[in-house]
C-alpha cells in the first residue's frame, strides 16, 4: 500500500516527518486489523512531498494545506465506517504535529482502491504490457485461445496449451504484440 503525504512548507517541521509517517502507518494498520486482515508495517510505503509557499491551491486559490493520498487494495478500508475512522485518526495525527496554522478543513485525505501490484518471483516488477497480456489471457472468452483483443490491440502468446499463463508466471511466458 502506498501513502503520499504532501504539505505546504510552513505546516510541519522536517524533524517531525518520520514520526508523522510512523503514526499514520500505525493508524492505517490498526484500522485494517479491525477487518481481520493481517498486514505489517513493511506492507506500507510512504513518500513525502513538501511544497514551497504559494505552490499549493485549494479551490483554485493559493492556500496552505495537507494532502494524504492512500492507494490500497480493494478490500482494505472498504466500508465507510472504517474509512471515516482512519480519516479521523489521520486528521488528528496531522493536527497534533502541525506547527503552522492548519485547520481540519485544510487537510485533504484521498483513498484510492487499486489492484494490487504484480511482482514476479525474482522480485522484479513485470512490465505493464506483460501484466496486460496475462490478464487478457486469464479473462479471455474468445474462440481463439491464442489471441485476445484489448483496447483494439491483439495479443498473441507462443504458448498453445489449454492453460494460459497466470499473472504470477508472466515472466516465463513471452508475449508478442501485432
Amino acid at each position: 500500500m502506498q501513502l503520499t503525504l504532501a504539505y505546504s512548507e510552513t505546516i510541519f517541521p522536517s524533524c517531525r516527518i518520520a514520526k508523522i509517517g510512523n503514526q499514520i502507518t500505525a493508524a492505517l494498520l490498526d484500522w485494517i486489523a479491525a477487518t481481520g486482515c493481517n498486514m505489517t508495517p513493511s506492507d506500507v510505503v510512504m513518500k513525502v512531498q513538501e511544497y514551497p509557499d504559494g505552490y499549493t491551491l485549494v479551490g483554485g486559490k493559493v492556500k496552505p494545506g495537507v494532502w494524504l493520498d492512500c492507494v490500497t487494495p480493494p478490500l482494505v478500508l472498504a466500508s465507510r465506517p472504517l474509512r471515516e475512522g482512519f480519516f479521523t485518526s489521520a486528521t488528528d495525527i496531522l493536527l497534533c504535529h502541525a506547527e503552522g496554522p492548519v485547520k481540519p478543513n485544510q487537510i485533504h485525505i484521498n483513498l484510492v482502491h487499486a489492484l494490487e501490484g504484480t511482482k514476479t518471483s525474482d522480485a522484479q516488477f513485470a512490465s505493464a504490457s506483460q501484466v496486460k497480456a496475462a490478464a487478457v489471457h486469464e479473462t479471455s472468452q474468445t474462440n481463439c485461445p491464442e489471441a485476445a483483443a484489448i483496447d483494439g490491440s491483439v495479443i498473441r502468446s507462443e504458448q498453445t496449451d489449454k492453460h494460459p499463463p497466470s499473472l504470477r508466471d508472466v515472466r516465463s511466458h513471452p508475449f508478442y504484440f501485432l
